[in-house]
C-alpha cells in the first residue's frame, strides 16, 4: 500500500509543478514526470506523503540534489522559503504531537493525495 501512495505523491508533486523540473540546475532536462525529491527524507513517515515536502525534479537534478544536499537546502531557502518554514515548524513540533495526531496526519495526507488525483484526473 505504501508504494501506491509513494507513486501518488510523486504524481501530485510533479503535476503541481506542471511536470517541470523546479531546480533547473546544470544538465537539467526540464521534465519532471514522476520525479520528485523528499525534502525531509521519506523514512520520516510523518512527512512521507505530505506534498509540501516535495520538490519536482528531473533525473539529472535529482542526482545533483543527492550529491549536494547542503547546496540544495540553500537554494530551497532562497526560492521556496515557505516550504522550508513549514517543514522546520513541523520538525520542531512533531515530538509534541501525540501518536494519534501523527496517525491522523498521515491518513489526512493520503486522503488529500487521493482527492487531488481524482479531482485533477491524474
Amino acid at each position: 500500500m505504501s508504494k501506491e501512495y509513494d507513486k501518488l505523491w510523486q504524481k501530485v508533486v510533479c503535476y503541481k509543478a506542471y511536470n517541470r523540473c523546479q531546480l533547473n540546475h546544470e544538465g537539467c532536462t526540464d521534465m519532471a514526470y514522476n520525479g520528485a525529491h523528499h525534502i525531509i527524507p521519506r523514512k520520516e513517515i510523518y512527512y512521507r506523503w505530505d506534498v509540501n515536502n516535495g520538490f519536482a525534479v528531473c533525473p539529472s537534478c535529482h542526482q545533483w540534489i543527492e550529491e549536494h544536499p547542503k547546496e540544495f537546502m540553500e537554494l530551497l531557502m532562497e526560492f521556496e522559503p515557505h516550504k522550508v518554514a513549514y517543514l522546520k515548524w513541523f520538525s520542531r513540533n512533531h515530538k509534541r504531537v501525540t501518536q494519534h495526531e501523527k496517525e491522523m496526519k498521515i491518513e489526512r495526507d493520503k486522503a488529500e493525495l487521493e482527492m487531488y488525483c481524482w479531482s485533477n484526473g491524474i
